[in-house]
């Protein structure tokens, strides 16, 4: 740029004599070097944003860890700062392409050397709180390694979320039955091949809990030689999982004399080769989350023509297309009047009957409404009610601070973390995406081309440069977020293309207060949204929402209106 301009300079000379000159070098002389120097210094910050927002993109969030997610926040926000200085660069330098000759944009330049100058002081700023951010850092010893977030998910201590649904008893099933009498039918019907059998569905949809009736059902057990169960979960060791079948299938003690712990993975799964080679065998994968622990597994378990069965439960869809010729059942929610019944029979148990008294019913039955079918949440909230007088007044104040009390109350806490597992194994480039949607109202229709757009708008959809059109990237961003089931199609074309889609409101309610605590963006309108938190960076007006008088942000957001 700098260079540039001593050009300007020298064309001049020969047309404005040489006072104007001298008045032009003066100005020449204070401006170059400032450009220079900018020019250096805004390479630099792009670098730094690009390893901020990897560096975002790879932690996440640390289960328990208050100290490191406020430090993260404020990672966040240089990050926000520094993309609204590259923003702001970028928009100076259009307006400078867009003005006519040369000289116009060379003269434009100069003009605007304050609005240029600024950004000088904006990157000192930003360079000394990274450096500032580092220092705070070491001082308390905040972790920032996946490897202390990865011990902390894996806690001996802690039960996996879904091994509470294998214990739960078969008396308390409601609903579902088309599909636990669909999975008996196939783990009991002969066919000489080893049948892998999938049933998928989005996280607390009661995958698992059918899965354990089947797997504790003696009818089926006992037509098998052995059998056993394996909770993979996101976080698994391979030579881990192996080493649970060996403990299930042998004797525990005569596992551990014979050396397993020791052995590689290889081995292990030789030595499990050997046992089910002349078995029938039903094994119980619960909670897969990609193909890759299958792939391992599936050496393990031979195809010995015993009529063995392997049962995998997800929730995703492209890890349940590895069980072939349809052997595939989809949970969806549960109808309203199933949902009453389970959420009756935990409030209620105390009850005759379990009925539920006449004074709490129009409340009671707007929480099963808002629970829309999802069994996880019924049970969880209905269990938590059971402890509560029955009081009307009480019962309207829960409902009235659900949102609130899915947040914070420790009792309700099974519902996020298992809806969040969700959120946090979307890759980078997929959970913007998914936290644009969550500013949408409740049982909002998203339409395709219209979310397409404004991702695309907004920067989301990364151009992958192979001749994929940014429109057909971001139609791939939404059939990965159905097949993830955090998406449902309602609507289709008469090529069965989906043309709208809708979010459980559970899961816009627990996505929208991550958006929320992270800045990303609020949707104002909302029951629970009563003021603009500083430095927000997209705000959704939601029709019907009440006059906002001011933003209290020092940057101005996007507003978008629904």
């Amino acid at each position: 740029m700098a260079d540039a301009l001593f050009v300007v300079l020298s064309k001049l000379a020969d047309s404005l004599g040489e006072q104007t000159l001298e008045r032009i070098s003066t100005k020449l002389i204070e401006v170059a070097p400032v450009l220079t120097d900018f020019e250096h210094s805004m390479k630099q910050i792009e670098a730094e944003l690009l390893i901020l927002q990897a560096f975002i993109a790879q932690v996440g969030t640390k289960v328990g860890d208050k100290a490191f997610d406020a430090w993260l926040d404020q990672v966040r926000d240089v990050a926000h700062e520094v993309e609204d200085i590259i923003d702001e660069y970028a928009y100076l330098e259009v307006q400078a392409v867009d003005t006519g000759s040369f000289f116009k944009r060379k003269f434009l330049q100069i003009k605007k050397f304050a609005a240029w100058q600024k950004f000088h002081s904006q990157i000192s700023h930003v360079e000394a709180r990274i450096q500032r951010l580092g220092e705070i850092r070491n001082r308390y010893g905040i972790l920032s390694g996946e490897i202390d977030r990865s011990k902390k998910l894996r806690s001996p201590n802690r039960l996996f979320m879904s091994d509470s649904s294998y214990l739960t008893d078969n008396s308390e099933i409601v609903g579902h039955v088309d599909e636990i009498g669909r999975l008996t039918q196939w783990l009991l019907e002969y066919k000489q091949e080893r049948t892998l059998i999938a049933v998928f569905g989005m996280g607390g949809s009661g995958k698992t809990t059918i899965a354990s009736s089947a797997y504790k059902s003696q009818k089926i057990t006992r037509t098998f030689n052995c059998h056993a169960w394996v909770t993979v979960s996101q976080t698994y060791q391979v030579e881990e999982l192996l080493r649970e079948i060996i403990n299930q299938l042998i004797d525990q003690r005569a596992s551990m004399s014979s050396g397993f712990m020791t052995m590689s993975g290889l081995r292990l799964v030789e030595v499990i080769q050997s046992y089910l080679q002349d078995k029938k065998y039903f094994i119980v994968l619960d909670d897969v989350w990609d193909k890759d622990a299958w792939l391992f597994l599936n050496y393990a378990f031979v195809r010995n023509n015993c009529g063995s069965k392997v049962l995998i439960t997800t929730r995703r869809k492209d890890v349940s297309s590895l069980a072939v010729d349809q052997y595939t059942i989809e949970l969806k929610t549960l109808q309203y009047a199933e949902s009453w019944e389970l959420f009756c029979k935990k409030a209620f148990r105390a009850s005759k009957d379990n009925q539920c008294p006449e004074n709490l019913r129009f409340c009671a039955e707007k929480i099963v409404a808002r629970c829309q079918g999802l069994p996880l949440a019924i049970v969880t909230i209905g269990s938590v009610l059971s402890y509560h007088e029955f009081e009307e007044q009480g019962w309207e104040s829960f409902y009235s601070q659900l949102s609130w009390q899915l947040a914070n109350n420790p009792e309700l806490n099974w519902i996020s973390n298992v809806l969040n597992m969700s959120l946090n194994d979307l890759p980078s480039y997929l959970r913007n995406c998914f936290l644009y949607c969550s500013l949408y109202p409740e049982d909002y229709k998203i339409k395709r081309k219209v979310i397409s757009k404004l991702w695309i708008a907004e920067g989301l959809v990364e151009d992958r440069e192979d001749g994929t059109t940014m429109e057909e990237v971001a139609n791939y961003y939404l059939v990965e977020l159905t097949q993830r089931c955090l998406l449902r199609v309602t609507e289709s074309n008469a090529c069965g293309r989906p043309r709208a889609f809708v979010m459980h409101d559970l899961v816009r309610e627990l996505t929208s207060n991550i958006a929320k605590k992270e800045k990303f963006g609020i949707a104002y309108g909302d029951a629970s949204t009563t003021q603009v938190p500083p430095e927000v960076r997209r705000l959704c007006i939601q029709r019907g929402a009440q006059t906002l008088n001011s933003i209290g942000s020092s940057r101005s957001p996007l507003i978008y209106f629904v």
